[in-house]
Parts: C-alpha cells; sequence; structure tokens
C-alpha cells in the first residue's frame, strides 16, 4: 500500500509538469501581453509545484515515520497476543477468576499495593538514611568526646604519677622530720633528767624537793644558782691561799 501510494504521488506530480509545458509551448502566441501572463502563470505554477513537492517530501518522511510506528506496534502486538491465551489458562486453573476482567482487576490491584509498598519502601529507607546520618554525627560527636576525656585521663595519670611522687618525697622527710623529733624528745628527755639528777643532788641535803620533777626551768634556775655559788666559794677560796 505504502508503494503504491507513491508511485501515485510521482505520477501526479510528472503529468503536472508534462501538462505545464506543453501549455507553456503550444499557446498561441497572438500577443506579448499573453505570452507574460502565461510567463507569469508558468512561473506561479512553478513556485507552487516546488511547495507542493516540498509537502510531498514532508508527508512522505511523516508516513514513512507513521509504517515504522506501525511496523512496531505490530510487532509488538504479535509479541502480546500469547497473553490473552494465557490468561484463559489462568481462568481455567483457578477457579477464583470467572473472566479476563477479574484477572487484570486483580492484576492492576496487585500493582497498586505494590506501588504503596514500593513508596512505603522509598520512605523507610530515607528515614533508614537519616538515622544512619544521625548515628554517624552520633558516633562522631562520642568519638570526639571519648578522645578528650582519655586526653584528660592521660593527664590526670601525669598530675597522679607526679603527686605520687611528691608523696614518696614527703613520706622521706616526714620519716625524717618523725625520726628527728624522736632524737631531740630523747635528748631532750636526757637533759631533763640530767638536769633533775643535778637538781636531786644539790637539794640531797636539804631534803627538800619541793619543785614538781616536771618543772624542769626551776630545776635548772636552782642548778644554775648553785654553780653561781659554787663558783663565789673556789674564787675565795683561791683568794684565801694567795
Amino acid at each position: 500500500e505504502y508503494n503504491l501510494l507513491k508511485r501515485h504521488i510521482h505520477r501526479q506530480k510528472s503529468n503536472r509538469a508534462r501538462m505545464s509545458v506543453i501549455l507553456f509551448l503550444f499557446l498561441p502566441k497572438e500577443n506579448d501581453a499573453k505570452r507574460l501572463r502565461a510567463k507569469s502563470k508558468q512561473m506561479s505554477e512553478n513556485d507552487l509545484q516546488k511547495q507542493k513537492e516540498k509537502e510531498i517530501i514532508k508527508l512522505e518522511k511523516e508516513l514513512d515515520l507513521l509504517v515504522t510506528q506501525r511496523r512496531k506496534l505490530q510487532k509488538k502486538a504479535e509479541t502480546h497476543a500469547v497473553y490473552p491465551s494465557f490468561l484463559e489458562n489462568v481462568i481455567k486453573i483457578r477457579d477464583e477468576f470467572q473472566d479476563i476482567r477479574m484477572v487484570t482487576s486483580r492484576f492492576a490491584a496487585l500493582m497498586h499495593t505494590y506501588d504503596l509498598l514500593f513508596r512505603r519502601y522509598q520512605e523507610n529507607q530515607e528515614t533508614i538514611k537519616t538515622i544512619k546520618s544521625d548515628l554517624n554525627n552520633f558516633i562522631k560527636t562520642k568519638n570526639n568526646e571519648n578522645m578528650k576525656y582519655q586526653n584528660m585521663i592521660a593527664g590526670l595519670k601525669i598530675r597522679l604519677e607526679a603527686a605520687k611522687t611528691k608523696t614518696v618525697k614527703w613520706e622521706s622527710i616526714w620519716v625524717h622530720i618523725q625520726n628527728t623529733a624522736a632524737r631531740k624528745t630523747l635528748t631532750l628527755g636526757m637533759v631533763k633528767m640530767a638536769i633533775f639528777n643535778l637538781y636531786a643532788h644539790i637539794k640531797e641535803a636539804e631534803l627538800d624537793l619541793n619543785i614538781a620533777i616536771e618543772d624542769t626551768n626551776e630545776q635548772l634556775s636552782v642548778v644554775q644558782d648553785y654553780i653561781i655559788q659554787l663558783r663565789e666559794i673556789i674564787h675565795d677560796f683561791k683568794k684565801m691561799e694567795s
């Protein structure tokens, strides 16, 4: 059909061209005005013919495109021709379907459900993506905080070790102080005992120990007075001998 239509169009174009030439050549040449009118008419017809030829070429292209689309649709229809028989077999196998319309309705309902589930899946994926992003940000924040605390712990450990070192040093100093204080206390006790012994020796003749044992200052004062008196006696004795 397409080839016949093209041949018919080309035949019409050829006939029109031959008719135009014949009319131009065999017109009665009575005067120049008629020839000019004929020439002008011929030029108009040529322009019109060129325009028509352009339109014909455009229509031919559109026709080719429509033929190509028809072939594709026909091929697709032939490919899909198997589905009606398939649906009929489904109806025969499944008692729940009485005709093809019910099968297509069920299919449409299933596709609608699928679309709803797919949209829900996409929404859930977006939600999961947001949750994952929030989780990653949370983990990143906590890792930074953990690193900060680890640095703080490391600094505190350094300070603890320094404090331990100072503690050992001050404990050593404290032990030294305690030992020194013990020696001083022992020496002081021995001094007090010596002073008391001197005091008791001095007061032994008088049998008058009226100063308390703990009053070392008074005892030392009595001893000092006794030594001064003893020096004066020695000094006087030396004078008498000389």
